[in-house]
């Protein structure tokens, strides 16, 4: 019989929502100047877009293209659970799975550092193990490094510098009471 899942942190980064938002501003904005563009000449939002349907369809895979990024990118969620690490989007699980039986234990690994922590340690000579928890990024050592494994825990290495302070805090807290955290 298993244990119930117990969800130790679902949320979103703010950058990688922040970026969702970002990858709005192209097709808004487009259809934004085609909107005020009609408003001034004697033709219909509607009788632009239909020439542009017939003059460049491709245009609309491009704009489609955007759109669907965007809706990714707003309701991707990592997803920390006392048996597995994976993202989600509306709820559903979109990406591999890090398994907890798969990991001997977890830690900060100074190699995966984001550019933020690199130059902090540069400029203040500061030693790898002494980079605040806020900086780091979280790493897993396995059971069996296979080739597929080390794809898979790619995907994972949770770069908490992508976090606000508290979501950091909280991924901290759920990486240290379910998956053998050491410091």
């Amino acid at each position: 019989m298993n244990a119930p899942e117990n969800i130790l942190f679902h949320q979103a980064s703010p950058i990688i929502r922040a970026t969702g938002y970002l990858l709005l501003c192209c097709p808004v904005g487009i259809f934004g100047i085609f909107y005020l563009s009609s408003m001034g000449s004697n033709s219909s939002f509607l009788q632009g877009l239909l020439f542009l349907w017939q003059e460049a369809p491709g245009f609309y895979i491009y704009i489609g293209g955007f759109l669907g990024l965007a809706v990714f990118m707003l309701g991707t969620k990592l997803k920390i659970t006392s048996h597995a690490i994976y993202y989600t989007l509306a709820g559903f699980r979109i990406s591999l799975c890090l398994k907890r039986h798969s990991v001997q234990y977890s830690f900060l690994n100074p190699r995966y550092d984001s550019l933020k922590a690199h130059l902090k340690r540069w400029l203040y000579n500061m030693p790898a193990h002494v980079i605040s928890q806020r900086d780091g990024t979280l790493d897993f050592k396995l059971h069996h490094p296979g080739r597929i494994n080390q794809f898979c825990l790619g995907f994972f290495r949770i770069q908490l510098s992508m976090f606000s302070r508290q979501q950091a805090q909280q991924i901290m807290q759920a990486i240290q009471s379910a998956w053998n955290f050491r410091a």
